[in-house]
């Protein structure tokens, strides 16, 4: 028996013949119940939490019983069973393992991303209580707590997915089945509609924090952060047509890229995807920081000069060239078109996210100076500056990504490879050793916002947000 507050969890264990652990039954005093059996366990411990994660095939049952105690349950998602505490930093990922995730940011905010099984039912309720309704869409039902920081996916399990960020704002991320219709109505009342894209249609609150996606159903999506600016990302269908001017009037015109036209409002927060249709994006930060995303196509240029005017060259990566203002919030990606990004959050601060190629090359410096030098990662090589906000990836090009959140926060994220190294020693000093996963060892700094993910390379991830929060 496991005793944490006042929840008591049972394990209880069957010895095989050769000595191990064949299979085991969990019982749950708020339940009274068996739950599941299968044939693996995996349980650790901590001072501040107990977690049991037990593992049968594509099944995946987790319950994670933190120190505050009140427990959140949710059943029958494609037989994933998990009971976690009613925090109010939540994060639930509920997957098969197709990379699903669930994440939420800020208190009293739930973020819970369903699989992509047809007929997958998911009810979450915080304390709160009050309920907001999505029906109908492809047999998925979801019915959440209507809290002012809320996230709903309600895709086809294509990996659509939506996020929020912010009081009042929602995003909503639709599938990619012709004719799905969505309707999503928050309390302020007025709306924006969006009509004649692939048959889909959409009517949302017309609120300052608006995020809309009117992709043709290949992963395309669309964010926006910060008041009055929009985020729009086309599909990747030839003379696809976008038009949305928001009320500021002025407009900024990207033409002749695969037949994809574009007028958006020319605002301090601006978002642009001139992607080819293989995913790629486009996303910006903070007022007067631009990102751009180029695609996968031997030749493509891509010239954006924000109105500050000084500029930052970087040439020779598979012929992509690239000139963009050097502003102090700038995001770059010179991937060889496998989907690879990069994002940069906060001024001074630098992301880079590099390709699958042997051989691959990249140098950033903003204007701080100061380097930090990452070598030896499968022919890898990267200089950047040192600065306070720092995120790196030294993935082999499946996909694996690296984030930080925070000065003085890393986020390393390793890739599938057997042996991996990795050392990013940040200035504070002290460290963290973390052995023996699939040997890949990694020494980071122990630092108040540390976010570590050693898996094998499933595409799944571990993140943290709040210090002290692993």
């Amino acid at each position: 028996m496991v005793r944490h507050g006042d929840n008591d969890v049972f394990v209880c264990l069957q010895g095989g013949s050769d000595g191990n652990f064949n299979q085991y039954r969990i019982f749950s005093l708020v339940k009274g119940e068996p739950l599941y059996a299968c044939p693996k366990i995996v349980a650790s411990k901590h001072e501040r939490r107990i977690e049991c994660q037990l593992f049968h095939t594509n099944r995946v049952i987790g319950q994670v019983i933190l120190s505050n105690g009140p427990c959140l349950d949710m059943l029958g998602l494609d037989g994933i069973w998990c009971e976690m505490v009613g925090t109010d930093s939540l994060l639930l990922d509920v997957g098969i393992g197709d990379g699903v995730r669930c994440e939420m940011f800020g208190n009293n905010g739930l973020r819970c991303d369903f699989g992509c099984s047809d007929g997958l039912i998911g009810e979450v309720i915080p304390p709160d209580g009050s309920c907001l309704n999505v029906m109908g869409l492809d047999g998925i039902w979801c019915e959440m707590v209507g809290t002012d920081s809320l996230l709903l996916d309600v895709g086809i399990g294509d990996g659509v997915r939506c996020e929020m960020f912010g009081n009042n704002g929602l995003r909503c991320d639709f599938g990619s089945v012709d004719g799905l219709f969505g309707e999503v109505i928050p309390p302020d009342g007025s709306c924006l509609n969006v009509m004649g894209l692939d048959g889909i249609w959409c009517e949302m609150a017309c609120i300052d924090s608006l995020l809309l996606d009117v992709g043709i159903g290949d992963g395309v999506r669309c964010e926006m952060f910060g008041n009055n600016g929009l985020r729009c990302d086309f599909g990747s269908v030839d003379g696809l047509f976008g038009e949305v001017i928001p009320p500021d009037g002025s407009c900024l015109n990207v033409m002749g890229l695969d037949s994809i036209w574009c007028e958006m409002a020319c605002i301090d927060s601006l978002l642009l995807d001139v992607g080819i249709g293989d995913g790629v994006r486009c996303e910006m930060f903070g007022n007067n920081g631009l990102r751009c995303d180029f695609g996968s196509v031997d030749g493509l240029f891509g010239e954006v000069i924000p109105p500050d005017g000084s500029g930052l060259n970087v040439m020779g990566l598979d012929g992509i060239w690239c000139e963009m203002a050097c502003i102090d919030s700038l995001l770059l990606d010179v991937g060889i078109g496998d989907g690879v990004r990069s994002e940069m959050f906060g001024n001074n601060g630098l992301r880079c996210d590099f390709g699958c190629s042997d051989g691959l090359i990249g140098e950033v410096i903003p204007p701080d100076g100061s380097g930090l030098n990452v070598m030896g990662l499968d022919s890898i090589w990267c200089e950047m500056a040192c600065i306070d906000s720092l995120l790196l990836d030294v993935g082999i090009g499946d996909g694996v990504r690296s984030e930080m959140f925070g000065n003085n926060g890393l986020r390393y994220d390793f890739g599938s490879v057997d042996g991996l190294f990795g050392e990013v020693i940040p200035i504070d000093g002290s460290c963290l050793n973390v052995m023996g996963l699939d040997s890949i060892w990694c020494e980071m700094v122990c630092t108040d916002s540390l976010l570590l993910d050693v898996r094998t390379g499933d595409g799944f991830g571990s993140e943290m947000f709040g210090n002290n929060s692993l």
